[in-house]
């Protein structure tokens, strides 16, 4: 989810620098995540950054969920000279269960952006400013099946793209042990006119230490960047 001050769409890497600030293809981080607004058994907190749960909402129930990302980045000052710069993204989702297994939510993102005075450059994170619209899907009822399986559809409007987006989420519980993984995909389409595909597989284990306190370990790759990158070392090396 990035900024999109810039005449040219990012590239793949600078997408995944996300919500744990890292810029690198392979994105590892621990969170931690509080259910504060979902205090009964109906709810259903999102206790990683990138990757989704295959569990929906109660049919006729709501959840909004607040995200602050804050991500320190370093920018050219007014004097052109590098410097830190805190960089923030403000992330709101309001979730309704329109049955027990399908699941409607709307997401609204800001991005504040960089003073003139304060930086000759923007930061490249991974939202912009605009919403989203998406729709999840599990198949069966948790831990029916020996891997529980959901999927999910999205679209994002934003002031650089359009985005299509699409995922398969399976998971195991153990327990308070939930271990998960996404295969993700994206469409970019670019008001410049150009378009991309983004492979983001992610994978990740939560531990529910309360019903209002998980802990958790997220993976994020890039794969299109990777193999990118990796082409093209091979070639330096060859010449």
């Amino acid at each position: 989810m990035s900024s999109s001050r810039q005449s040219s769409p990012p590239t793949r890497r600078a997408r995944t620098s996300g919500r744990i600030g890292l810029s690198t293809a392979a994105v590892v981080a621990a969170s931690m995540a509080t259910a504060a607004l979902a205090p009964d058994a109906h709810a259903n907190p999102r206790p990683l950054p990138f990757t989704y749960q295959s569990e929906s909402l109660a049919q006729g129930t709501g959840e909004v969920e607040q995200f602050i990302d804050f991500v320190p980045v370093r920018v050219l000052n007014g004097a052109a000279n590098p410097a830190w710069y805190n960089a923030t993204q403000l992330q709101t989702e309001i979730e309704y269960g329109v049955t027990d297994k399908l699941e409607l939510a709307i997401y609204f993102m800001f991005v504040p952006s960089v003073g003139a005075d304060r930086s000759m450059t923007q930061p490249t994170l991974t939202m912009g400013n605009g919403m989203s619209q998406r729709l999840r899907y599990r198949f069966a009822d948790p831990g029916a099946w020996p891997v529980d399986v959901a999927v999910y559809g999205e679209v994002t409007e934003n002031e650089r793209e359009i985005e299509l987006e699409a995922k398969v989420i399976l998971q195991r519980r153990f327990g308070r042990l939930r271990l998960i993984t996404n295969l993700w995909a994206e469409r970019e389409f670019y008001f410049t006119g150009e378009q991309e595909w983004v492979l983001n597989p992610t994978a990740g284990a939560t531990v529910e230490l309360s019903p209002r306190f998980h802990i958790g370990l997220e993976a994020v790759e890039d794969l299109l960047a990777d193999l990118e990158h990796g082409f093209a070392a091979l070639a330096e090396a060859v010449e």
